[in-house]
């Protein structure tokens, strides 16, 4: 795919997502802080895109994630705290 742009904010209104891949896009900017809201998420991959700034402390509210790939990105700073609460 060569989706681009930003990751849209509407993405948080996806409540019922178990596995989310937007990897190898041309995504870019910031993750929205909605991606939080996707407490059911299992599987996150952004991998290869062009994704910047920090990574949103409320993806700490993501206690389902069991695998998070986010490589061959620029994002920048400290994982967030909240990381550490996460099940598995």
């Amino acid at each position: 795919n060569f989706l681009g742009g930003l990751v849209p904010t509407e993405i948080g209104s996806a409540t019922s997502l178990t596995d989310l891949d937007l990897g190898f896009n041309e995504f870019g900017g910031e993750l929205p802080l909605e991606l939080g809201q996707l407490t059911k998420l299992q599987y996150l991959t952004l991998t290869e895109n062009r994704l910047s700034g920090r990574i949103p402390r409320d993806m700490g509210l993501m206690t389902s994630l069991q695998n998070v790939t986010l490589s061959q990105n620029t994002f920048q700073g400290p994982l967030p705290s909240d990381f550490g609460r996460l099940k598995e």
